[in-house]
């Protein structure tokens, strides 16, 4: 049997997303239950904004920051697990300490003084002026750790050397692209961590669970040609005082990112192997990958939150699967928050459609809580659209068939806009939805700029107006006060207003 027959393709057949794409984007409906949710964004206007929107959102003063180039993805992807450890963000660098403003801004501002710095990589990606620059904003040369090999993959190994681990578990992930490592990096961030206040939860209730820093090392592998030596050895000197230790390698991506061959010298090379060898976690595409990563049950699980009554997926951060550096950033928050990190393009993959689907089912089993969507970057690298649609899909999915949680009250199924009786009505996007005390449905028709109302057997328009089309053909909406017939709304606004209970 080839190593590519062992490899775990796991596929799952969908169910629902034709049928729920068609009710999300077309027909409005008006459900039975409704969860609260709320939708965030972290972005800014280039990728070091965007990462210091997200430095913002740990608590005010950390006592350590990782520091890696912000123009290439190996040393940031290796370095979220050591990051999620060591409790602090992940500064991006630009090619000087001058260019660096935000990175050093949040340092200035947010890093105790006898706080420690982790830079990753050798001087020929970070060069020694910004240690230069980091003393002379007061740090000692005591504090300032660099960590690094003479390529990717030796500096991959130095930071998991670097990390607290009994060495018998790693991700192996392509040191080539980065896409497949992005959902894993979270992954191997959370496995096995503990938080103090799950811990105590757990306590309360009779069970000793010790809260853990966890976390397992992700090492970048090339892929094609044999695995660098680094790495052997490094696997094969892990200290084992037991000489029991056994190694799990879990590979990320299957044999279409790294070949049947690497597979193979794994199995002979590395000493204390499991007897079955590697294993594969993979999917048809960049988005069956990250979906076999995000819906392994026993890593995301919050359902201990609230008492006992939490969801176990109450957030997620949205990253886009074709541009990386958000999502690079973003990972250690998802991970601080062990919130699966879920990849979506300009559009919403089938893949991720049924994640989505995945996560409501799973969080309607004992609640109905609402799950917080956060996009990472702006709407130029993840759209409003899509950023709405996996809120609905994860906010306002399908139970089964037996029991449906919803209705299509109104919608004739066309994408546009068009009042008159609830089945010949037009919609576009409709992505909150409230009914008034009198029994009116309300709804943020946010592709429209408008706010709708069912009432009765009719669709009408409550308040909003658009000025014209833009080059696609979409409604433009406005910021503008005024009467019903006048006042205009932006897609943002109009979603706002519903999400706050304006009509309840």
């Amino acid at each position: 049997m080839t190593y590519l027959k062992k490899c775990l393709n796991f596929r799952r057949v969908s169910l629902l997303i034709s049928i729920l794409t068609l009710l999300v984007l077309q027909p409005c409906l008006v459900l039975a239950s409704q969860p609260v949710s709320q939708i965030e964004r972290l972005a800014g206007n280039s990728r070091f904004q965007t990462m210091l929107q997200i430095a913002l959102k740990f608590p005010g003063t950390v006592d350590n920051v990782v520091l890696a180039t912000g123009n290439t993805f190996p040393d940031v992807l290796a370095g979220v697990p050591l990051d999620h450890q060591k409790e602090g963000p992940l500064l991006l660098l630009d090619s000087t300490p001058e260019l660096s403003v935000e990175a050093f801004k949040y340092i200035q501002e947010h890093l105790n003084k006898k706080g420690n710095i982790y830079i990753l990589r050798g001087t020929d990606a970070v060069p020694d002026s910004f240690v230069t620059a980091l003393e002379n904003l007061g740090f000692g040369n005591e504090n300032i750790h660099r960590i690094a090999g003479d390529n990717r993959y030796e500096t991959a190994v130095a930071i998991a050397k670097e990390r607290q681990h009994n060495g018998s578990e790693f991700y192996l992930v392509q040191g080539d692209n980065f896409v497949d490592a992005l959902s894993a990096s979270v992954l191997a961030a959370t496995t096995g961590y503990v938080s103090v206040e799950k811990s105590k939860y757990f306590k309360t209730k009779g069970q000793i669970i010790p809260e853990a820093l966890g976390g397992i090392p992700l090492i970048l592998v090339p892929s094609d040609g044999p695995i660098p030596d680094a790495i052997i050895n490094y696997l094969n000197t892990i200290p084992d005082d037991t000489n029991t230790l056994q190694q799990t390698l879990h590979v990320v991506g299957g044999t279409a990112a790294i070949s049947e061959d690497s597979l193979r010298q794994l199995k002979s090379q590395v000493k204390r192997i499991v007897q079955d060898g590697p294993t594969c976690i993979s999917g048809d595409n960049r988005y069956g990958t990250m979906a076999e990563i995000d819906s392994l049950e026993s890593s995301f699980d919050s359902s201990w939150q609230n008492d006992g009554r939490g969801v176990p997926i109450p957030h997620i951060y949205l990253a886009s699967g074709e541009d990386f550096p958000d999502a690079l950033t973003g990972a250690v928050l998802a991970a601080q928050e062990q919130a699966p990190l879920v990849l979506v393009n300009n559009s919403m993959p089938k893949e991720t459609a049924d994640l989505l689907m995945g996560y409501w089912n799973r969080n309607h089993k004992g609640s109905n809580s609402g799950t917080i969507v956060t996009a990472l970057g702006g709407s130029g690298v993840i759209s409003d659209q899509t950023v709405s649609l996996a809120s609905y899909i994860v906010n306002y999915g399908q139970s089964n068939a037996n029991q449906p949680l919803v209705q299509n009250f109104a919608g004739s199924g066309n994408f546009g806009y068009l009042d008159g009786q609830s089945q010949v009505a037009e919609f576009a996007m409709p992505s909150g939805i409230a009914q008034g005390k009198d029994g009116t449905v309300y709804i943020a028709d946010t592709q429209n700029n408008r706010i709708r109302a069912i009432s009765g057997e009719s669709v009408i328009t409550v308040a909003g107006v658009t000025n014209g089309e833009d080059e696609y053909g979409m409604p433009i909406g406005g910021f503008l006060d005024g009467t019903v017939s006048t006042a205009m709304f932006n897609r943002q606004r109009v979603w706002q207003l519903m999400t706050k209970g304006l009509f309840t």
